[in-house]
């Protein structure tokens, strides 16, 4: 963010294998061309079974086409559903498998902080003198056992108003369930 307001972040997990790297490139890339709009951008997986161990995610109309890829807006994301629901979801053919895999600008994302995670954006904006000094570790260290254990997508995305997503079959598997 001091280095440039404007720069887009990809926020990727690492417990997952995708097997279309070609397609995962492609479909990042549609991602980053919505979050330089400003949107909070989330892959959602085409799901091929109804799945209990995934969160979902509901989409609504669509945006736009972003590099080729179709561009939903999100209406919700429903946590871990019972099997009759998440049969229901994927029959539905309006939601997605939450990957987790998020592209914002960071400039974007700081403001949905500031909105929804105030005392959060607080200890933040705190470390902002110490990031390019010598003290940053030790500013860090501080700080850290005072920080909120709230993951981005219950804290941020769940609460976003600007979210978005790009559908994605990519042979995505999230192997930290396997």
């Amino acid at each position: 963010h001091q280095r440039d307001p404007d720069a887009v972040m990809i926020s990727l997990h690492a417990d997952h294998a995708i097997e279309d790297e070609q397609g995962f490139r492609s479909v990042l890339l549609a991602a980053v061309q919505a979050a330089q709009d400003g949107h909070l951008v989330t892959l959602g997986i085409t799901p091929t079974a109804p799945e209990t161990g995934y969160g979902y995610i509901q989409r609504g109309e669509r945006l736009r086409l972003a590099d080729g890829h179709e561009l939903y807006r999100v209406l919700r994301f429903a946590e871990k559903p019972e099997p009759a629901l998440a049969r229901s979801f994927v029959d539905s053919g309006d939601y997605y498998w939450n990957s987790g895999i998020f592209v914002w600008q960071v400039k974007a994302l700081l403001e949905e902080y500031r909105r929804q995670r105030p005392a959060l954006y607080a200890q933040l904006e705190s470390l902002e003198p110490f990031l390019n000094t010598p003290e940053r570790d030790s500013a860090i260290a501080r700080l850290w056992p005072q920080v909120e254990s709230v993951s981005v997508d219950v804290g941020i995305m769940e609460g976003a108003r600007n979210v978005a997503v790009v559908p994605a079959s990519i042979g995505w598997n999230d192997v930290g369930c396997w």
